[in-house]
């Protein structure tokens, strides 16, 4: 289940030593920047894009390389992130990167489970 939290700022109180233990461990993760008028389009699956089949019991997809580019290029904006050693909530995360990264434009934070985030600008 993912959730996202819109571009507007989100208050959460929490002691300075604990704002600094938290900004060190963010500090570590990079940002990657797209370029300005990049848009999102509708994946248009043709014959032969997508091929299912068993190996071993497991069921495995295939993509052709025009859907692998596609699914390439979405992800170029994408940094998952992954915080080692403490539980920070997810407005604070949220609040955390816009503080730190200051990005260009709005971007989208999804919780994927297991202390795991995505930031998608």
């Amino acid at each position: 289940m993912a959730t996202f939290l819109s571009d507007e700022r989100v208050s959460e109180s929490r002691s300075v030593d604990d704002q600094e233990t938290k900004k060190s461990y963010l500090k570590k993760v990079k940002v990657i920047r797209c370029a300005e008028g990049d848009s999102v389009e509708d994946i248009k699956f043709r014959e032969g894009d997508v091929k299912k089949f068993m190996v071993k019991g497991i069921s495995t997809i295939e993509f052709s390389n025009r859907i692998q580019q596609i699914l390439f290029k979405e992800m170029e904006t994408t940094v998952m992130l992954k915080l080692l050693g403490c539980n920070i909530g997810y407005a604070a995360l949220y609040n955390q990167i816009i503080s730190l990264w200051r990005p260009p434009k709005s971007f989208h934070l999804m919780d994927i489970e297991n202390e795991y985030f995505l930031a998608k600008l």
